[in-house]
């Protein structure tokens, strides 16, 4: 091989050399992107390790069991009156917050007797009446009334909070429920025994007071592990190891693969090298002669 062709082929194997070595670079960079993933999958899934849901004690007609909370659970109530009941209020402004159904439907100068037939609509279908609801229905509903737009005891109006509107979207989802609650957006209170009597003319009405409620303070209420969200993290998570291990083994094929070469590069970039030396060693000698 001449002095020139050498150097031309030194060149190219130096070239080679460098973008071997560029390519094995990206690889590794591409290997500590998938150590992040790692990363970001095993702590999305101790997340979901302390995912909660709250439940509330309800009666079935046979049995009292727990069940997840959702808006509906908390106005739902049981024939006989068994289990507790419950309403939302608004955290900011105190208002007792309503199916956005039923709220769209209300008159701020509704008697309670048409409030209920509302509410019977709202529940029970068009055509419903107040006569339509059971006992324990016309108990809350009626408390209901009460707090949202107060009333007379002793010859003094108890003001009441007002109503806003739940998205009928959310009304079963436990999760918004949850949320707005642990963000302070929204208070459950709970309905209580203790009654106040009004009166109105000669017409004399009880109705149920509700107190602010918690899962800490409620022995009707409780946060337990969700284990349904624990399981979907948990077949993510292998999920997205299994991709990850099968990427890492790729790239580890390639970088093998560029390791062979480069060994295979360094070698005859070594041979070549030498031919030059021993060339340019041999010209010197013959002008030196």
């Amino acid at each position: 091989m001449g002095m020139s062709s050498s150097q031309v082929r030194l060149l190219a194997l130096t070239s080679r050399l460098h973008d071997v070595e560029f390519q094995a670079q990206s690889i590794m960079q591409s290997k500590m992107e998938l150590a992040d993933s790692a990363d970001a999958a095993y702590n999305e899934y101790v997340a979901a390790l302390d995912e909660t849901k709250y439940q509330m004690e309800v009666f079935t007609g046979t049995e009292f069991q727990f069940q997840d909370v959702t808006y509906n659970a908390m106005i739902n109530a049981s024939s006989g009156g068994s289990h507790s009941m419950y309403l939302l209020t608004d955290a900011f402004t105190n208002a007792v917050l309503l199916p956005e159904t039923l709220d769209s439907s209300l008159d701020d100068s509704d008697s309670c007797s048409q409030f209920l037939d509302k509410v019977a609509v709202y529940l029970k279908g068009t055509g419903s009446d107040a006569s339509a609801l059971n006992s324990s229905e016309l108990n809350y509903w009626k408390s209901v009334y009460y707090q949202i737009y107060g009333y007379q005891q002793n010859g003094k109006h108890v003001q009441g909070i007002g109503h806003k509107s739940v998205p009928d979207s959310v009304m079963s989802d436990g999760d918004w429920l949850q949320k707005m609650v642990e963000n302070a957006y929204a208070v459950i209170r709970k309905m209580t025994m203790q009654e106040e009597k009004i009166t109105d003319g000669e017409n004399i009405d009880k109705f149920n007071i509700f107190a602010d409620s918690s899962v800490s303070t409620d022995t009707s209420l409780r946060e337990i592990p969700d284990t349904i969200k624990l399981k979907l993290a948990e077949a993510k998570y292998e999920s997205e190891n299994r991709k990850i291990d099968q990427k890492e083994s790729q790239l580890d094929m390639q970088l093998t693969k560029l390791e062979t070469e480069r060994k295979a590069i360094t070698t005859e970039y070594d041979s070549v090298k030498k031919v030059i030396s021993d060339n340019i060693e041999r010209s010197f000698k013959t002008f030196n002669a």
